[in-house]
């Protein structure tokens, strides 16, 4: 698979650390990639949404919805082909120890979102368990919010740490379904739709969780 890296200035931020990273697997129309990574948690200090800190494990999204807000991100990664979002997926280097230093910033009441700009478990998830990764270490965490958010019925997987998190904090699941007509999906090539979604949603939490669809 060609790549569409802009090969004609010197690569800056992170950009530069997105041509460092490693092929991982390439598949006939995906390929994925490592990014390293020097930070998971993503401050947010805006008003204007309704949480502190963002985790996103994965930059651009195999699921290619064409309503994705967060398509134009991959040019900071100096991917500009019009597929490029869902197409090469970078996957961020993981470090558990690292991660968990990173925790100690997050203070009681703060709210953790993840899957603001990509769905954490898309496709790649099921390969590199990152997303689990992250909530792994999040069991350690009292009295915060967490908020995840996917249209993938691959969060049932992780129904036993969501609940064990959610003893100690607040966790909320939205599971988005785009439309039930495959038909109109494949139009916004809503890449993923499932008609047990919901229900694989209510397995990912215990009764006490709150789960919007």
């Amino acid at each position: 698979m060609s790549t569409s890296v802009a090969l004609s200035k010197p690569l800056l931020g992170i950009a530069r650390q997105a041509a460092t990273g490693e092929l991982l697997i390439e598949k006939r129309s995906v390929e994925y990639r490592s990014l390293p990574t020097k930070s998971w948690l993503n401050r947010c200090q805006s008003s204007r949404v309704p949480f502190d800190w963002t985790i996103n494990p994965f930059r651009g999204c195999e699921f290619a919805c064409q309503y994705c807000y967060a398509r134009y991100t991959h040019t900071y990664l100096e991917r500009h082909g019009p597929a490029a979002f869902e197409t090469e997926i970078f996957a961020k280097s993981w470090n558990a120890a690292s991660f968990r230093k990173e925790l100690r910033q997050v203070r009681t009441g703060h709210t953790i979102a993840i899957g603001t700009a990509t769905d954490p478990y898309q496709p790649a998830e099921r390969r590199f368990h990152l997303t689990r990764n992250v909530l792994e270490c999040l069991t350690m965490m009292r009295g915060i919010r967490l908020c995840i958010t996917t249209k993938s019925d691959l969060v049932a997987r992780d129904a036993d740490l969501i609940a064990l998190i959610g003893r100690q904090n607040r966790v909320h699941v939205s599971v988005t379904i785009t439309t039930a007509d495959p038909e109109l999906a494949r139009l916004g090539r809503s890449g993923h739709l499932s008609r047990n979604r919901v229900q694989h949603g209510r397995s990912a939490a215990d009764p006490s969780l709150p789960i919007c669809a």
